[in-house]
């Protein structure tokens, strides 16, 4: 045991002494950090452009004071036209285009809901998970003028006797009414921990590229381990003895990434409960090193282990839900360890699901291993 020890603080001593390593490890850590800066900081990475045929309408004003810019989302009033040519040239994402009857239009969808009834023109150039963020915003900006538009109909059909009743007395009663609708409800994880919307936006890529990183830096220890038994530097181990070393490549340089990534998450905010994220941590170690180790004991040129690691890499992307989530076999996104790593934060049971996958792993890789000597390959 002693031994492994040693050989496993000899190894992780070599690999960071490695420039490349020390990359990835810094890299992991920028990553985090740049995202939690753009989330928190009034540097947009989305553009939104508002703009009115009448821009002093009394209810496009109070629309236009509800939205507030700041986090990943900016809102910059323009003229129509300028905001439609914003678009085309892509100074913004998307714009949001008032009609001048304003109210009008409100009311006439009141009485009629259909898509011809429409109340806002957006313009964007392409769909994306920030732009559908945004648009919860102008939903949320237009409710409350909907809303009442909604009540006044209401107490116009249902009290006759009130029909002649203020406007600003209406509006008065409408206000005491607690109407938003925003407290209906709690986004939460299965281990009720609450989420905000834009950390949720950002939980899935950060974790999922994060994730990648690791398995690309176990997929590296392997391609350095068939440089260092080619080079004899095994010489000295028995052959049926370095299956046990492979690992240990594998699971040092993974269990550094991993690591090093969490503890970004942990300074960033992104991190869950201590308890979920040490599941997570250790479910996710481990399938690692056991997809790095099949692949490992399978692939022995380095020529088609260089090729494998951004084959894979793409692959785990467009698989895991780090951008999008595709559809696919449960048992076949398991196989990639990013996949329990970013969805196990809200089904902590995948994990259990992926280790059982990963031990199937681990011996299949055993056998493969022991089948290779035996053949002499």
């Amino acid at each position: 045991m002693s031994r492994t020890v040693v050989h496993i603080w000899l190894l992780n001593k070599r690999l960071l002494k490695k420039p490349s390593f020390i990359s990835i490890l810094v890299i992991s850590l920028l990553f985090v950090l740049v995202f939690s800066f753009f989330a928190s900081s009034d540097n947009a990475i989305l553009t939104v452009a508002v703009a009115s045929e009448s821009p002093d309408e009394p209810t496009y004003s109070e629309i236009l004071d509800s939205l507030n810019s700041g986090g990943m989302i900016s809102f910059v009033q323009m003229s129509v036209q300028d905001a439609v040519i914003a678009v085309e040239c892509g100074k913004a994402d998307a714009a949001w285009l008032f009609p001048a009857d304003l109210d009008e239009r409100i009311r006439k969808y009141v009485n009629d809901v259909n898509e011809d009834n429409y109340v806002v023109s957006v313009i964007q150039r392409e769909e994306s998970v920030l732009l559908q963020l945004s648009r919860e915003k102008l939903m949320a900006a237009v409710y409350p003028v909907l809303s009442f538009n909604m009540y006044s109909e209401f107490v116009d059909l249902r009290y006759p006797s009130l029909a002649d009743i203020k406007t600003e007395d209406l509006q008065k009663r409408y206000d005491t009414i607690e109407a938003e609708g925003a407290d209906m409800f709690r986004i939460v994880t299965s281990q009720g921990v609450s989420i905000s919307t834009e950390q949720g936006i950002l939980l899935a890529p950060v974790r999922g590229i994060l994730a990648v990183l690791a398995v690309i830096a176990g997929l590296a220890a392997s391609l350095f381990s068939i440089r260092d038994e080619r080079e004899g530097c095994f010489d000295m181990i028995p052959e049926k003895k370095r299956f046990g070393v492979y690992l240990t490549y594998n699971f040092v340089a993974v269990f550094d990434v991993a690591f090093a990534s969490a503890a970004a998450l942990a300074v960033s905010g992104l991190f869950a409960s201590p308890l979920l994220e040490l599941v997570l941590f250790i479910s996710f170690v481990f399938s690692c090193v056991a997809l790095c180790t099949v692949l490992r004991v399978i692939f022995r040129s380095e020529r088609l282990f260089g090729i494998l690691i951004p084959v894979l890499a793409v692959l785990m992307i467009t698989v895991c839900p780090v951008f999008i989530n595709v559809s696919a076999p449960l048992w076949f996104k398991l196989l990639f360890p990013p996949y329990a790593y970013i969805a196990g934060v809200y089904s902590p049971a995948l994990s259990l699901y992926s280790m059982g996958i990963s031990i199937v792993l681990y011996f299949a890789a055993e056998i493969v291993f022991k089948t290779k000597k035996v053949m002499h390959l």
